[in-house]
């Protein structure tokens, strides 16, 4: 039906219905533009070009939000109706511009436009003159996907895609590539090697872009994320610089991430800074009941949304901070100097206890989530040649609540073996947490029913 009245109207009339799309479900609207961009008439695929780039735009917003499942299902859509206009009769030009929607629209999109590559539908050569042609940011998301691929495919076109790579010379389009690795938090695959040294020099981009304050804060953060996909460890000066004197936010919020997900104790140097910072931040005092209820909530791992309404964007940016100091943290040894032993773990800890209490609560909910820095405590306490670091305290507690939380049966098992325990107290104590964790498991089941 919709064909048969596009088919009927004029130019205007076409025109207008893509104006009108936005109001439209977002199926609807996918129809009518790519109908758009099939016309033969100039003004009508401008119009289809221009309503096009507001649905991806808003796809691309959506997929940056924390709720995605509107963008994904949006994304899947253009996709598929994308995919399924394909066909052996369109030309090369048109399958070029279906490639290009694919591969700048974000999501599944991608998956499809290499889909499309493998499949038998065009020759080899078609294939390779039209990738060829496509705008070189575009390449590199084709490549992306063809790093996912299993070794067997990836072996049948790695001359191809080894070319791809070669041909590059946009040095802002590999830069946006690799800020884009780092964000998805992938790793450097090998094989991007390929691509000119020129172009991903880490001096050459930290003098270039990261250093130079002509250039957009969007350029310089994409560089200095660029850099540490490229790069195994960035010097500490330019971090400490960053995170000490850089005026822009993006920067400094960059480098953080950078500390934070570096291999543990990397940047140790940087530890007694980054715990200044984070005692620095003016927080809002909470009172003991609410640090209670934060703490009470270990276990279950759900926050009340009042307790949750407390923790200001600066107590959020402070425990970001926090991550980054327990990364870079010192090892315990005994001859550490007074400075080291504040860098400990127990060091940090104790400064968090003194300097800014109001961060504890969220430092033992993070230990409690098991996220990686709990980890970092179960190393140190594990390499610990006295067996008594954080022993009987709130950090301990925290990893035992994390520990619950992650594998509750195997705990439950091992409660078990202590459930007629000779002691009274501890014996009912053992049957108030197996209650509890049973009543947990009990809830969990009924909310995936």
């Amino acid at each position: 039906m919709f064909e048969k009245n596009w088919n009927r109207a004029d130019v205007n009339q076409q025109i207008e219905w893509i104006s009108k799309t936005v109001d439209t479900p977002v199926a609807e609207r996918i129809k009518t533009v790519l109908a758009g961009l099939s016309s033969f008439h100039f003004s009508v695929r401008s119009k289809a070009k221009e309503a096009l780039e507001d649905l991806q735009e808003n796809i691309t917003t959506g997929l940056n939000s924390k709720d995605k499942k509107r963008a994904l299902l949006d994304s899947a859509l253009l996709s598929v109706n994308v995919y399924q206009n394909i066909n052996e009769t369109l030309s090369a030009p048109d399958i070029k511009l279906f490639l290009e929607i694919l591969l700048e629209s974000g999501g599944r999109s991608p998956f499809y436009a290499w889909k499309l590559c493998q499949s038998k539908m065009f020759t080899t050569q078609t294939v390779s003159n039209i990738v060829s042609a496509l705008p070189e940011a575009c390449r590199l998301v084709l490549v992306n996907q063809y790093l996912a691929s299993p070794p067997s495919v990836r072996r049948e076109y790695a001359e191809q895609f080894v070319k791809i790579l070669r041909d590059i010379s946009d040095q802002k389009a590999v830069l946006k590539f690799y800020a884009y690795l780092f964000d998805m938090q992938a790793t450097a695959d090998i094989f991007l090697k390929n691509i000119k040294e020129s172009l991903r020099d880490p001096q050459n981009i930290i003098a270039k872009y990261v250093n130079n304050e002509e250039r957009s804060n969007k350029e310089r953060e994409e560089a200095l994320k660029s850099v540490a996909m490229i790069s195994p460890v960035i010097n500490p000066s330019l971090l400490l610089r960053i995170i000490t004197t850089e005026r822009a936010t993006e920067l400094r919020k960059t480098a953080f991430q950078i500390i934070e997900r570096s291999p543990f104790r990397t940047y140790v140097r940087l530890t007694d800074t980054i715990m200044d910072i984070v005692c620095g931040y003016k927080l809002q005092k909470i009172t003991d009941s609410e640090h209670f209820e934060a703490t009470r909530t270990q276990l279950t791992g759900t926050i009340d949304p009042a307790i949750s309404s407390t923790i200001k964007p600066e107590l959020e940016e402070a425990m970001e901070h926090f991550r980054a100091a327990v990364i870079s943290s010192h090892k315990k040894q005994f001859y550490l100097n007074m400075l080291e032993q504040h860098c400990t773990l127990e060091g940090l800890i104790n400064r968090v206890r003194k300097e800014i209490p109001e961060l504890m609560p969220l430092v033992l909910d993070e230990i409690a989530s098991f996220s990686r820095i709990s980890f970092c405590f179960i190393q140190e306490m594990a390499e610990d040649p006295s067996g008594t670091m954080f022993q009987n305290s709130d950090i301990e507690h925290a990893l035992i609540c994390g520990m619950i939380r992650k594998r509750p049966e195997r705990f439950l098992k091992i409660l078990e073996a202590y459930i007629n325990h000779p002691v009274p107290a501890i014996k009912s104590s053992i049957t108030r947490l197996i209650e509890k964790i049973n009543n947990s498991l009990a809830e969990e089941k009924d909310e995936l029913k």
